[in-house]
């Protein structure tokens, strides 16, 4: 692998939408010779002041060769005076070297860990997304689902900022136990649903942590997983739930008409290596799977999104 390393400098604002321009129609041409973004971000904390950057881009590619090849093709030539003529740049080419045992970090490693939770809100928050408020909803729907037990306990996977813990009536659970491997938004959660003195935050990765979930989830009478079986993998899911003898398990997934993963927002491109490392998984082989484990399907609703997208909520019993 080779990277294109450019770091950015932005001395005029008032020149920023020709970057903004070039920024926009560079990416289908670094695709095209098989680049693919791994960071384009404005969030720089410099460590020296000789260099503070305003904005970094990596891009890989699959050799050096392809990097020349992007930057003396016609199509890149054609909109590189809209960077040269707007922005200051320097820029590396980074060929990746062998790596000794232990240095790179493994296939588990999830991106959600340091996600940060600001681009989370702007994006899942846009009016082009909106995902929040329907996932709000949908917490209190399945709220609804233990309406008849006295002093439920809860579990939510993926609680990440507390989205849909204000349908909590307080002191009507025995627990809720939110679960995140990201501390930031359990940091986030404690912040506004502290007063809740049933709420108890673990910060653990499903990926790897996988006994240790089954341990805290055994008293569950519900355990929820919204938009999470995708980012933790859906056999690390059954492996989970398949070891529960008690709740009842409600999840959703997302279903793209448009067969694009990421709602336009802005933030797209953040979430690249979200997506990366997430599986697929529809509503057909979670069913299954959950069919294997020994749950029935228990009831179906779906969300009209923005964009040509679905929220599909699917709640099994065993």
């Amino acid at each position: 692998m080779a990277y294109f390393i450019i770091n950015i400098k932005i001395p005029d604002p008032d020149k920023r939408n020709y970057y903004d321009e070039y920024t926009e129609k560079v990416k289908p041409i670094v695709e095209k010779f098989s680049g693919r973004y791994i960071i384009r971000s404005e969030r720089i904390t410099a460590l020296s002041d000789s260099w503070k950057p305003d904005r970094i881009i990596v891009i890989q590619f699959t050799d050096k060769e392809k990097i020349y090849a992007w930057l003396s093709s016609p199509e890149y030539k054609a909109i590189a005076g809209l960077r040269e003529n707007s922005v200051e740049s320097e820029a590396v080419i980074v060929e990746e070297d062998q790596m000794p045992d232990g240095w790179r970090v493994g296939e588990n490693h999830n991106p959600w860990r340091d996600f940060p939770h600001d681009i989370y809100v702007k994006h899942m928050g846009h009016e082009s997304v909106g995902q929040l408020e329907t996932l709000s909803r949908i917490t209190g729907e399945q709220l609804a689902l233990v309406a008849d037990i006295l002093s439920p306990v809860i579990a939510v996977l993926g609680i990440t900022d507390g989205n849909g813990l204000c349908n909590v009536e307080p002191g009507r659970c025995k627990a809720i136990i939110g679960i995140d491997i990201n501390q930031e938004y359990l940091d986030i959660c404690n912040e506004r649903y502290g007063n809740l003195p049933e709420l108890e935050l673990v910060q653990i990765d499903l990926m790897t942590e996988k006994d240790r979930a089954v341990e805290l989830l055994q008293t569950a009478d519900l355990v929820t997983a919204n938009l999470l079986v995708k980012h933790i993998h859906l056999d690390n899911f059954i492996d989970i739930v398949g070891r529960l003898t008690k709740p009842l398990v409600s999840v959703t997934i997302q279903f793209n008409l448009d067969g694009e993963a990421v709602s336009h927002s802005g933030y797209e491109v953040e979430f690249e290596g979200i997506q990366r490392h997430g599986q697929e998984c529809g509503e057909a082989a979670l069913t299954e799977a959950m069919r294997v484990t020994g749950y029935d399907v228990l009831g179906r609703t779906e969300y009209t999104l923005p964009n040509k997208k679905v929220f599909i909520r699917l709640d099994y019993r065993r």
